[in-house]
């Protein structure tokens, strides 16, 4: 039984192997942030997410978030967060939280992600701990949870 097992996993690294060789040079060389910039230029007005607002779901096109993406980074940059620097969001899963956490990746900036649900201590650990220059809150709660810091 471990055998057939370990058999077939050789079989899908191979297969993953090979589908990694096949793909765009810059997905290989240049990480994340080039397949994410790729997705952006092949995928136009396509919906890259969806999202609910007032009860109805509604769509975010790959071209908007590759705007709102490239303003935040812009941003994060003019702020003078430097390179591998540290960014923290603090928020529940929305489209923003994903658009900060792109913005940081194209930036070459570190996403320090904090749950909502953590303790105003434990936040301010984190946030200590990888030396965040900023963060991104989504609500006044979360704030005021960060704000004595």
């Amino acid at each position: 039984m471990r055998s057939d097992f370990v058999q077939s996993s050789a079989v899908e690294m191979n297969a993953g192997a090979q589908a990694l060789a096949s793909a765009p040079s810059a997905w290989r060389a240049g990480g994340l942030a080039s397949i994410y910039r790729e997705c952006v230029r092949r995928s136009g007005d396509r919906v890259a997410m969806r999202y609910r607002r007032a009860g109805q779901w509604a769509g975010i096109s790959w071209k908007e978030l590759g705007e709102s993406v490239e303003v935040t980074a812009r941003a994060l940059v003019a702020l003078g967060i430097p390179e591998q620097g540290a960014v923290a969001i603090l928020s529940q899963n929305r489209p923003q939280w994903t658009i900060a956490d792109l913005a940081c990746l194209t930036a070459r900036i570190v996403t320090v992600p904090i749950y909502p649900t953590n303790t105003s201590n434990y936040a301010r650990y984190l946030l200590d701990d990888a030396e965040a220059r900023l963060v991104f809150v989504d609500t006044q709660a979360q704030y005021d949870k960060i704000a004595p810091l």
